[in-house]
C-alpha cells in the first residue's frame, strides 16, 4: 500500500467501533468521574478550612449527634461511651450495661457501630469519636469537648 492508498482509506468513528450504546455509556462514565473528582477536591478543601477554624468555631451537640449517630442505638452507645470517661468500655461491657441491654446487641455489633460513627465523624469533621486501646473503646478529647458545651448550658 502506498501513501495515497492509506489516505484514501475510510476510518471508522469511535461510536462505530464500539457501538452507540457503549460509546454513550463510556462518555457518561467519564463525565461522572470528573464530576466526582471535582466534588472530592471541594470536600477536601472545605475540610481543611473547617479544621483551620475549628479552634474558633464551637460545634454544638445537636449537630455533632446528627452527623455521627444514625439512630437511637448509636446515640445511647455514644452517651454511654462519654459517661464512662477515660477508662473506656469493652464491647462486652457495653452489651451488658443497663443503658444498652434493651437493644440485645452483640459485642461485634457494638464495635461495628463505633467504627461507623468514627467513619462518619472522619468524613464530615475530620475527627474521631473513639479510639481502641487494649480492646477498650475510649472517647477522644474532641468527643468530650463536643458534649461539654451541652453540660455547661444545662
Amino acid at each position: 500500500m502506498g501513501k495515497s492508498a492509506m489516505s484514501d482509506r475510510k476510518l471508522r468513528k469511535p461510536w462505530q467501533k464500539e457501538g452507540r450504546y457503549r460509546h454513550l455509556l463510556n462518555k457518561i462514565n467519564r463525565f461522572e468521574r470528573t464530576q466526582k473528582e471535582g466534588y472530592d477536591e471541594l470536600n477536601r478543601k472545605l475540610t481543611i478550612l473547617l479544621n483551620s477554624i475549628s479552634p474558633i468555631l464551637e460545634i454544638d451537640n445537636s449537630f455533632f449527634k446528627k452527623t455521627v449517630c444514625k439512630d437511637e442505638v448509636d446515640e445511647r452507645l455514644f452517651e454511654h461511651l462519654i459517661t464512662r470517661g477515660t477508662e473506656g468500655i469493652t464491647p462486652t461491657e457495653a452489651c451488658a450495661s443497663k443503658e444498652l441491654a434493651g437493644y440485645s446487641l452483640k459485642p461485634y455489633q457494638v464495635t461495628r457501630r463505633i467504627q461507623r460513627m468514627n467513619k462518619r465523624a472522619r468524613t464530615e469533621l475530620d475527627k474521631q469519636v473513639a479510639i481502641n486501646l487494649h480492646r477498650r473503646w475510649r472517647r477522644t478529647s474532641f468527643a468530650a469537648q463536643s458534649l461539654a458545651s451541652e453540660r455547661d448550658e444545662t
